[in-house]
C-alpha cells in the first residue's frame, strides 16, 4: 500500500513539474515577442511616388511623412488580453485632395487607423486570427472603402525584429491612379 501511495505521489509530482515547464516555456516565448514596435522598413514591390514630389521609391518610409513623427509604436503585442493573445497595429492610409487650387497635381495627407486581432505563437511565426480589414479613404471629401490584405502570419526575424507582408492600394502620383502594392514591413522592438 505504501508503495502505491509513493508511486501515485511521484507520478503527480512528475506531471505537475512537466506541465509547469511547458507553461514556463510558453510564457517565455510570449515574453520574447511582447512589446511595442516601430516601423524601420516599409518596402513596396514597385517604385511609386506616393507624396507627389516626383521621386520614385520602393522604400515607402521615404514617401509617407507620417513615419517621421513616430512617437509611439506602430505595433503592440500583448501576451494575454481576456485570456487570449492580442495584437494591435496601425498602417498609414492615403487621403487625397485633387481639386486644390494651390496644387493642381493634388495634395496628399497620410493618416493611420488601427487594426487588432488575436494571435497564436507557433515556432518563429505569429499566426493572425484575422488578416484583412477595411478602412475609409478620402478623395476630395468623397469616402471610399478600401481593404488591406495581410499575410496570415508574421515572421519573427530575431529577438527585436518582426516582418509582416500585406497588400494595400496607394495613390501613385507617377501614374495618377490607385495601385495595389505588395509591402513588406520590418518592425523593431522599442519597449518590452
Amino acid at each position: 500500500m505504501k508503495k502505491r501511495v509513493l508511486l501515485l505521489i511521484s507520478g503527480m509530482l512528475f506531471l505537475n513539474f512537466g506541465c509547469s515547464s511547458d507553461d514556463n516555456q510558453a510564457e517565455n516565448d510570449l515574453k520574447r515577442v511582447t512589446g511595442f514596435y516601430k516601423v524601420i522598413s516599409f518596402e513596396s514591390n514597385k517604385m511609386v511616388d506616393l507624396n507627389g514630389d516626383g521621386v520614385l521609391s520602393t522604400e515607402l518610409l521615404d514617401e509617407i511623412n507620417i513615419f517621421q513623427y513616430q512617437q509611439q509604436g506602430y505595433l503592440e503585442i500583448r501576451p494575454t488580453y481576456n485570456n487570449r493573445n492580442f495584437l494591435w497595429f496601425t498602417i498609414p492610409h492615403t487621403n487625397l485632395t485633387i481639386e486644390n487650387t494651390s496644387d493642381p497635381n493634388g495634395y496628399v495627407i497620410f493618416t493611420r487607423s488601427g487594426f487588432s486581432t488575436w494571435y497564436d505563437l507557433v515556432g518563429d511565426s505569429i499566426n493572425l486570427e484575422d488578416y484583412s480589414y477595411e478602412y475609409d479613404s478620402w478623395v476630395d471629401n468623397v469616402k471610399t472603402v478600401r481593404e488591406v490584405f495581410l499575410d496570415p502570419s508574421m515572421e519573427i526575424i530575431d529577438e527585436s525584429h518582426l516582418s509582416l507582408k500585406l497588400t494595400k492600394e496607394y495613390y501613385d502620383f507617377n501614374i495618377n491612379d490607385w495601385t495595389p502594392l505588395e509591402i513588406n514591413i520590418i518592425y523593431e522592438k522599442i519597449v518590452d
